[in-house]
């Protein structure tokens, strides 16, 4: 309903509200509704909006990009518990536009932008995952590799999960499967060979200390005896 009025004989000093029972529809098949019937209506339409081919709208901010934008505005109207039937017509009328501008239908030059791919999480865990497990059991018990595998692992998961491309999945999978083949067991060291046994330094003091104790006693001995056979 559009309703014209005459400014210089609008009455500022009041507020006065309007309230509309029924809606007339423009065009060929314009019709008279009741608020009820109106917004029935335009669930129908909208139904068979859903339906429509957008991809016969050239893919501008004009056609198809207007038309998604709008009908995605009406379905949220319609679903609304307390419907505006003015703001459902305004929606209503910008779709039409839309569909009734031949201008708005074939190809456009440009294309669509291509969607990047989603990067293949699952698939890299599962790589890592094969090669940690095939080194975990080729070094056995080397516990000092084992703690840079854990280290190596902890920098692979941190990498793979922070890349937004496959490309780059596919990097930091690259990467840390090199990471994880280039480590070796930690080198076993070789036994140290036992010295043989010192043999001991003889103590030359205490033999000869011994030594002169024996000459002295053996000295007293032979004067005893050469003592007795003079008397």
């Amino acid at each position: 309903m559009t309703l014209q009025l005459d400014p210089k004989l609008n009455d500022t000093s009041r507020n006065i509200g309007i309230q509309v029972d029924k809606f007339i529809t423009r065009g060929k098949d314009s019709a008279l509704y009741t608020k009820e019937e109106l917004i029935q209506a335009m669930k129908n339409w909208k139904d068979e909006l859903v339906k429509f081919d957008q991809t016969s709208l050239k893919n501008t901010p004009e056609a198809r990009q207007a038309f998604k934008s709008n009908l995605d505005k009406l379905s949220e109207q319609l679903s609304a518990s307390e419907s505006n039937a003015q703001e459902v017509l305004k929606t209503a009328t910008a779709l039409q536009t839309i569909l009734d501008k031949e201008e708005n239908y074939g190809t456009d030059d440009t294309p669509t932008p291509e969607q990047p791919e989603e990067p293949n999480y699952d698939k890299a865990m599962a790589s890592l995952t094969e090669a940690i497990e095939r080194k975990t059991k080729e070094l056995g018990d080397d516990k000092e590799a084992k703690k840079k595998l854990v280290a190596l692992t902890e920098q692979a998961l941190t990498a793979i999960q922070e890349a937004k491309t496959q490309d780059a999945v596919d990097k930091a999978l690259e990467t840390a499967l090199a990471s994880i083949n280039e480590l070796q067991a930690t080198p076993k060291e070789e036994p140290v060979p036992e010295e043989p046994a010192q043999p001991e330094e003889p103590n030359y003091d205490k033999a000869m200390a011994s030594l002169t104790e024996a000459i002295e006693r053996k000295t007293k001995e032979l004067g005893d005896k050469k003592l007795r056979r003079n008397l």
